[in-house]
């Protein structure tokens, strides 16, 4: 059911499952139980539209457990989607456009914010896959694609040389 269909319960059904995570005592829970945890509030924040409470609490997921993979996979899964799920940065060579250079700025922030989110969805991927989590597997030839798009300087590269593994 959508949120819609709730009407004024809207809160129990965006926010209500947030909220017992919050308000959770995560002493009595086991370090890959309060990742899980974390990885859900991720995943319920980022539903909501609050993207840097939403990065943090995956980051946080990946931190408690390191060696859980569902918490790595959700977490890139994230970025890929952040980065628009589009592995080839730059564009097309030629979009037949103009060149009209009005908004200069803005798709140049949004080039380096789609190349960072990428970057992340990489090593968290790798990390998934690394510690066991099957279905992370698929992704590491999505992995070799947005690798084969690096820039001259081989930042990804570096990165994933750096984080993963």
């Amino acid at each position: 059911p959508s949120p819609a269909s709730f009407g004024e319960d809207t809160y129990d059904f965006l926010y209500l499952p947030q909220d017992l995570i919050n308000n959770t005592n995560l002493a009595y829970f086991s370090p890959r139980q309060r990742s899980e945890l974390f990885r859900l509030k991720g995943r319920f924040l980022a539903h909501n539209g609050l993207a840097p409470d939403a990065s943090r609490a995956f980051s946080h997921a990946a931190q408690l457990c390191g060696g859980y993979g569902k918490a790595w996979h959700s977490w890139a899964r994230y970025c890929d989607g952040l980065a628009g799920g589009v592995a080839r940065l730059g564009g097309d060579a030629d979009d037949g456009g103009d060149d009209d250079d009005d908004d200069a700025d803005e798709p140049a922030d949004a080039e380096e914010a789609k190349r960072t989110n990428l970057t992340y969805a990489v090593v968290c991927y790798v990390q998934a896959a690394a510690h066991g989590y099957a279905e992370a597997r698929p992704a590491l030839a999505r992995c070799l694609w947005v690798l084969s798009s690096d820039d001259e300087t081989g930042t990804l590269r570096a990165t994933l040389e750096t984080y993963a593994c």
